[in-house]
């Protein structure tokens, strides 16, 4: 799974470095996987708009740090334009 990841590898790196301690939280995480288990089509939808998505937080990272080109800024507010859950 790890070698097909389109997105996430920071992110997996967090959860590596600081995982989940309290039982709940971990359960909560295992029934929300579970959700999306069941959800007959989330695998390809979601995989479809990650393909499109751009390194967020990198370009988040470069606005915060005065860094960004404007092409940059308008693909952030693109995206946050867009309602990438509508399908859960």
């Amino acid at each position: 799974m790890l070698n097909k990841s389109l997105t996430g590898k920071r992110l997996f790196r967090i959860w590596l470095c600081m995982p989940l301690r309290e039982v709940s939280d971990i359960n909560a995480r295992l029934d929300a996987v579970q959700d999306l288990l069941d959800h007959p089509t989330f695998e390809q939808q979601f995989t479809s708009i990650a393909k499109g998505l751009p390194d967020l937080e990198r370009i988040v990272s470069r606005i915060h740090a005065k860094n960004c080109k404007v092409k940059d800024f308008l693909k952030v507010l693109a995206v946050s334009r867009t309602p990438l859950l509508r399908f859960l």
